[in-house]
């Protein structure tokens, strides 16, 4: 049986099921159809029964956060883009009290890993560190924002 959320080195853990496509999403006005709101509902309901398995208790993180996922999917015969996916997971998220929003997501990292039957979603949620971030930037080119002016009044 999957662990459906655990604490590892102050990171939450979670291995939740694929998320439908944000494409199935968008309303069709031309065609007047409006495609899946009930299969991304359905989505949010099944992600909170998952983070409470076990009798677990989501833990209803705050504060400046960092997300990285690991999109295992469901099969190779199609290409997936992967943004498709992210939002309604965040949201998903915030459904089940795992985070309090997902507007909180200072850093955001997705990787594609290996088809697995059904496809699963593995996510790693923690504290955001900026003393980490600064470095990571410059190493690929990227200037660190400087503080805002509230933030230097503040100190």
């Amino acid at each position: 049986m999957e662990t459906p959320g655990l604490t590892v080195n102050s990171r939450h853990l979670f291995c939740l099921p694929w998320p439908p496509s944000l494409n199935a999403q968008y309303v069709n006005r031309r065609a007047r159809v409006k495609a899946g709101p009930e299969e991304a509902k359905a989505y949010k309901q099944r992600v909170a029964y998952e983070v409470r398995l076990g009798h677990q208790v989501p833990p209803r993180l705050t504060g400046r956060l960092d997300v990285m996922l690991l999109a295992c999917p469901p099969d190779t015969s199609r290409m997936r883009d992967l943004d498709n996916y992210w939002k309604l997971l965040l949201d998903s998220l915030k459904h089940a009290g795992v985070i309090a929003d997902d507007s909180l997501f200072d850093h955001e990292e997705i990787f594609r890993g290996n088809p697995v039957e059904g496809g699963r979603i593995l996510v790693s949620i923690g504290r955001f560190d900026p003393d980490a971030a600064g470095p990571s930037l410059n190493r690929v080119g990227l200037p660190w924002p400087a503080p805002s002016e509230a933030a230097l009044v503040g100190s």
